[in-house]
C-alpha cells in the first residue's frame, strides 16, 4: 500500500477480490481489518535490492507464458498457497506478473503478483523442496519486483 492511500479505499478494493485469505504486512493489515469473509495472515517483509542489474538474476528465472499454466497448476496443487489459481493464473500471466524457474522442463520455483492502481501484492512464492537453499525464490521475487518497478507498479 502506497503512503498516503486512504485505508478505506484499499479496504474496498481488497473486499472485492475473490480470495478468502489475506496476506500482508501486519502494520498495513491492521489499518484495513476486519474484512468480511477473510482470514488474515500477517508477515514481515525481507529486503530486496531493487537496484540490482538484470544480469544479476540467473537466466533460468523467466516470465511465465500461457504454455506454463498447466505446469503451474500442477506445481501449486496441494500446496498451502490459498489462491484460486485456475481463475487467476491466465490473467496474471497475460499481464506478465508470474516469474518461474525451471530445471529442464520441470517447474521448480515461482512467484506471482496481483496489482491494482494503488497496491501490489507478491505471493504464491514457492520452491520445490529438492531445490531449496539455492535462492530461487529470492531470484523469482527479485525478477518480479524489478518487472513491477519498470512498469510503474
Amino acid at each position: 500500500m502506497k503512503e498516503g492511500i486512504d485505508p478505506n479505499v484499499f479496504k474496498e478494493k481488497l473486499s472485492s477480490l475473490p480470495s478468502t485469505f489475506l496476506y500482508g504486512k501486519k502494520s498495513i493489515l491492521t489499518k484495513v481489518l476486519p474484512l468480511p469473509n477473510r482470514k488474515e495472515h500477517s508477515y514481515c517483509y525481507g529486503k530486496l535490492p531493487i537496484g540490482k542489474l538484470p544480469d544479476d538474476i540467473p537466466q533460468n528465472v523467466v516470465q511465465a507464458t500461457k504454455y506454463d499454466i498447466d505446469s503451474l497448476l500442477t506445481f501449486y496443487d496441494g500446496k498451502n498457497i490459498q489462491l484460486e489459481m485456475e481463475e487467476l493464473l491466465p490473467s496474471l500471466i497475460e499481464k506478465g506478473l508470474v516469474f518461474i524457474v525451471k530445471d529442464g522442463q520441470h517447474l521448480i520455483s515461482s512467484a506471482l503478483a496481483h496489482t491494482t492502481e494503488n497496491f501490489c501484492l507478491i505471493g504464491a512464492v514457492y520452491t520445490n523442496p529438492n531445490y531449496q537453499d539455492q535462492r530461487l525464490a529470492y531470484y523469482s521475487v527479485l525478477a518480479l519486483t524489478q518487472h513491477l518497478h519498470r512498469h510503474g507498479a
